[in-house]
């Protein structure tokens, strides 16, 4: 996962806000989490489940 940090995230991040509260904010911006990017991969077909699994841990 790569987080664009702007100024809302940056502001969370000054204001020491959970991490939770961090990735609700940038999912909200449109971050797509790893392994939900990663499971799209594997159904179009572009990597397999065991190169998933490898990469981000249990499926």
């Amino acid at each position: 996962e790569a987080l664009e940090v702007d100024d809302d995230i940056k502001e969370l991040i000054i204001k020491r806000a959970s991490e939770v509260e961090i990735r609700k904010a940038a999912l909200a911006k449109g971050m797509v989490p790893l392994k939900e990017n990663a499971m799209a991969k594997v159904i179009r077909g572009i990597t397999t489940l065991e190169e998933l699994a490898r990469v981000v841990g249990t499926v």
